[in-house]
């Protein structure tokens, strides 16, 4: 019985750190969001980073979401 629960407790560690790695890889997988808010007069793009801007400027390339609201995204 006691041999179950640790084959038992292994399996589930490494569930849980598959997943934890997978979640991890998608927020560091980009550098940041830009957000896109459209106003009465103007439209103001907004960068939140997942990164210090100092560690940017190294990178050969960096990647961003878009959140923008819907319509923007369907004008193509």
């Amino acid at each position: 019985m006691g041999i179950l629960l640790w084959i038992l407790i292994y399996i589930l560690g490494m569930l849980v750190g598959f997943l934890l790695k997978t979640f991890l890889y998608r927020i560091t997988s980009y550098t940041g969001v830009i957000h896109i808010y459209d106003g009465e007069e103007k439209t103001v793009y907004s960068l939140e980073l997942n990164e210090y801007p100092e560690e940017i400027r190294f990178k050969k390339e960096v990647v961003f979401k878009v959140d923008a609201p819907e319509e923007k995204l369907n004008r193509d």
